[in-house]
């Protein structure tokens, strides 16, 4: 079952970097968007998917953001909710 899941998060991993070109921080105060520039090939829900479970497994950005997964021309987008590290705690607390 454990190996299961790793090789799970190595797939989702792979495809992420595979596809990534850059990202962005919102520069709007009080704006909590990440926006994610992708090759033109990309599936978008899946990258979306793997963002969230790469972000996800690493747990350390402090944050939360909404992930804005773009196509390197603009012509498409998808988005993805990633609870940050001090919201995760936050919750716990409760």
């Amino acid at each position: 079952m454990l190996d299961k899941l790793k090789n799970d998060l190595q797939c989702e991993n792979d495809y992420y970097r595979s596809q990534f070109i850059g990202s962005e921080r919102s520069k709007l105060m009080g704006d909590n968007t990440m926006t994610f520039i992708v090759k033109e090939d990309t599936d978008l829900l899946q990258f979306a998917d793997a963002a969230k479970v790469v972000w996800e497994s690493v747990g350390d950005y402090p944050t939360s953001f909404t992930g804005v997964v773009r196509k390197e021309q603009g012509n498409a987008f998808t988005t993805f909710q990633y609870v940050g590290a001090l919201g995760l705690s936050t919750a716990a607390n409760q």
